[in-house]
Order: C-alpha cells, then sequence, then structure tokens
C-alpha cells in the first residue's frame, strides 16, 4: 500500500481518507439528496478505475457520464453548490468501494484543505477545477508483524541508554509492519497518566517511535478483536476497518497531547460509517480497574485450574505435560476450532505450565498483577502471524521452555536486529522471509536470550 501521506512538490499532499474523512454524519447529512444517484456513481468509479487504476480525476468521470441526472438536481441547491457536493458525494462512494485507507485525496499544506486542480476537460465544461482522489493498490503480501512490548517503547520514549536502536530497526525491517502491542499501549497510557513515564519525554520522543510504527495500525489490537484479526475467529460482526481506525486515533491522541490538562479532554473520531467514537478523557481510576480486572480474571482462572489439578493428582490421576496441553486445548476450544488451537501453541503451552506450577504445594506460581494477564494476551499476537520483541528476560526464557515450535518468536530488541538484518542482507521477498523463518523455527531457538543470528536462516 502506499505510504500514508505523500507529498506533492513543497505543497500538496495524499492524505488518506482515514486521516482525514470527507465521510462524517454531516458531510453524509449534506449528500443526501444525492442517494438516488449513487448506484450510478458507484458504477462509473468502478468501470473508470478499472480501465485506469492510477486516474486522479474520477470526479470529472462521473459528472461527464452522469451529466443529465446531476442536471436534474439544480432546482435543489445552486450549480456551484451541487458540483461541490458532487464531489464530495464521489469521495464518500470511493471510501463506501475501497475502503477509507486505501482511497486519498490531495490537500494542502494544512494536510485537510482540498487542493484542487484545473479541469482539462472539454465535455465538462462547467467545472473550472476538481479535487483530485486517488485508490491506493491493495497492499501485496507482507512479512510478519513485529509487536513491541511495554519496555521496549517506554525505553524509547524515556531516552534510556540501553533503548532498541531506532534507527538500526529502521534500517533493518524491510517488510515487516511494526505495532505496539494492546497491552503495551495500555500500560504506557496508564504510566503517563500515573507520571511514571514523564509525558514531556513522550512529546519529545513520541515521533521518532511513530515513524517506525505501521502508519494503518501502530496499535495492534488484543483480546478478541485480535484472535478475529489473526483469524482465529469468526468476524461476529466486528468491522475490521472501523477496528483498525479506532485503533490508529487512540494512539494519535495520545501522543499528541501536550500537558496533563490535555489528557482529561476527550477526542472524537469519525468513521465513515457515520459512527462517533469518544476518546478519552483518561481517569486513572478507570485505567486502574481495567488492569485489575484483567489481573483478577487470570489469576482467578489459573489458580482455580491448579487447584483443580491438585485434586486430580490427590485421586492418584498423573497428568504429564501433553495431557495438560491437550485439557487447556479443550477448554480453549469452545471459542477455536483445532487449527486455530494450533497457531496459539505457545500461548497454550504457557497457559498449561502455569496451571501446573500453581497445582504446586511448595512454592506455587502466583499471578504478578496484571503483567502475567498482558503476557498472555501478547503471546496471543504470534498467531497474527507476529514477532514478539521485549526486554522480559523471564518471558523470553518461559517461551523458549516450553518447546513450542513459536519459541523463537519471541525475542530480545538485540536479537530482533540481529534477525533483521540477516534477513535484508539476503534480499528476501516476504514470502521468502517466511519461508526462511519456519526453516530456523524448524531447527530450533537455542542457547541464551541474546544469541542472536546463530543459525538464521
Amino acid at each position: 500500500m502506499q505510504r500514508q501521506t505523500q507529498h506533492v512538490g513543497n505543497m500538496a499532499s495524499w492524505i488518506p481518507q482515514s486521516q482525514c474523512p470527507s465521510v462524517t454524519p454531516a458531510l453524509r447529512r449534506r449528500t443526501a439528496y444525492l442517494a438516488g444517484l449513487k448506484a450510478q456513481v458507484d458504477e462509473v468509479i468502478r468501470d473508470y478505475l478499472a480501465q485506469r487504476p492510477a486516474a486522479e480525476d474520477v470526479t470529472l468521470a462521473v459528472l461527464a457520464q452522469l451529466a443529465e441526472p446531476i442536471r436534474r438536481l439544480r432546482g435543489k441547491v445552486s450549480a456551484s453548490r451541487l458540483n461541490q457536493d458532487v464531489g464530495l458525494f464521489v469521495a464518500q462512494c470511493l471510501v463506501d468501494l475501497y475502503g477509507a485507507d486505501r482511497v486519498q485525496t490531495l490537500r494542502g499544506p494544512d494536510g485537510r484543505a482540498p487542493s484542487q486542480r484545473r479541469n482539462p476537460r472539454d465535455d465538462v465544461d462547467w467545472v473550472t477545477s476538481f479535487t483530485p482522489h486517488r485508490v491506493a493498490p491493495e497492499a501485496r503480501l507482507c512479512a510478519d508483524r513485529i509487536l513491541l512490548d511495554t519496555c521496549v517503547a517506554r525505553k524509547v520514549l524515556h531516552g534510556d541508554a540501553d533503548a532498541i536502536d531506532l534507527d538500526a530497526l529502521g534500517r533493518a525491517k524491510g517488510a515487516h509492519p511494526i505495532s505496539l502491542a494492546d497491552g503495551a499501549f495500555a500500560e504506557l497510557t496508564r504510566q503517563i497518566v500515573e507520571r511514571r513515564l514523564p509525558l514531556r519525554d513522550v512529546v519529545r520522543r513520541a515521533e521518532h517511535l511513530d515513524a517506525l510504527l505501521d502508519p494503518q495500525m501502530p496499535v495492534a489490537p488484543g483480546g478478541i478483536e485480535l484472535a478475529v484479526l489473526a483469524g482465529l475467529r469468526p468476524l461476529a460482526g466486528l468491522d475490521l476497518d472501523e477496528m483498525r481506525g479506532y485503533y490508529r486515533e487512540t494512539w494519535r491522541y495520545l501522543r499528541t497531547r501536550r500537558s496533563m490538562a490535555d489528557l482529561s479532554k476527550p477526542g472524537f473520531y469519525d468513521l465513515p460509517s457515520g459512527k462517533r467514537f469518544r476518546i478519552g478523557p483518561l481517569d486513572p481510576a478507570h485505567i486502574e480497574s481495567v488492569f485489575e480486572d484483567a489481573s483478577a480474571r487470570w489469576a482467578t482462572w489459573v489458580e482455580r485450574a491448579g487447584s483443580q489439578l491438585r485434586g486430580l493428582h490427590r485421586d492418584g490421576h498423573v497428568l504429564d505435560d501433553e495431557d495438560l496441553r491437550q485439557l487447556v486445548r479443550l477448554f480453549l476450544g469452545k471459542d477455536m476450532d483445532e487449527a486455530a488451537l494450533d497457531r496459539i501453541d505457545l500461548a497454550v503451552r504457557v497457559i498449561a505450565r502455569r496451571v501446573r506450577e500453581a497445582a504446586k504445594r511448595d512454592h506455587a506460581y502466583r499471578p504478578q498483577g496484571s503483567n502475567d494477564a498482558l503476557d498472555f494476551d501478547l503471546l496471543l499476537g504470534v498467531a497474527l502471524p507476529a514477532w514478539i520483541c521485549t526486554q522480559d528476560g523471564r518471558l523470553v526464557r518461559l517461551a523458549r521452555e516450553t518447546g513450542s515450535a513459536d519459541a523463537g518468536r519471541v525475542m530480545a530488541p538485540s536479537e530482533l536486529v540481529d534477525r533483521l538484518t540477516a534477513e535484508q542482507e539476503l534480499e528476501l521477498d516476504a514470502g521468502e522471509q517466511r519461508a526462511a523463518w519456519e526453516g530456523w523455527v524448524a531447527r530450533g531457538p537455542q542457547g541464551p536470550i541474546d544469541a542472536g543470528a546463530e543459525g538464521w536462516p
């Protein structure tokens, strides 16, 4: 897909409709009287772009081919207003057909006001200028996503000396899109609100991190939304474009706050569907309650399962690791099929290990606040598919001790950069990257956490 913003000359830029929409409730109402033309407009758009995929003057094509039905509407509004509304309606129809992320509009230096071009067509002589729109091609197969854990992002924002080298990561990442994990974004938000991460550090350094993040999905979802995005569960009414837009706007909201007072002010995001989301204000008590709830649910489940396992042992039933893994799969299988469970094998093995530890009489496992709940959610991200970059050596060790084929997808920052660098040196395309990675995983990651790129690929 095209970059999110492409500058044209020194002035105008191609801005996706997902960033600066022509589709809002107010603008939909403005063009409502044109709804009777929608089927015809959609047909003209499809035909025109099928012949000229890179065309930027589709508005003129609509005006030319639907001149008569458009003229019949002049009694409703003035001629100049009608021309403007048709241009707006074309943008709305483009978004409906191709999605707000793919439809781009040429806008001025402020990134909002349309940048118009002179009409070169003689067959539309009643229009002097028009706003160009274009449709970016669908994204080709991407390499696996990279998810950044809390501490990785925090060290960058805090300016720590041992933070991941963003320049090296930028040079090496190739086709891999990078996102903040959902839990990492939530934890960073909590740290900012609680003043453990100074907002001035975020303001100063967020743009450096933002430059590396996937502009379409800078924050990856968690929970059920992650499962749907990864194809582990059916859509069940979830709009993926809407979901990506919401996460994109929540990141923009956080990184554009300039003072703690700004965090107490809400932001709003209008979707092409006409829905409006409110983001913020950030309430410390509510944020804390969300973390406490996640921690309590995880702790309750693991401790209850551990207690049941102790009961089985007392009754003479001894379950080995494979038995326990199958029981966890059976429990999770209420919401996922066998193929989906295979793709979250790493998370299944971690749960099984935690349950066994919780069943011990001495030195039993006790969940560590919300961290372990967030770790489990993070590990589910492997199914996107994704690599997990974390500063948490405990989590890397835990993953590799499970023996899962996906264990090597959880790695320290230095290991991530080493692997990406090796990949770039071989100049692999997305498909070859996947094959090389799977070969490396099949041989099995060995050695200490920061073993680097030995054996890769």
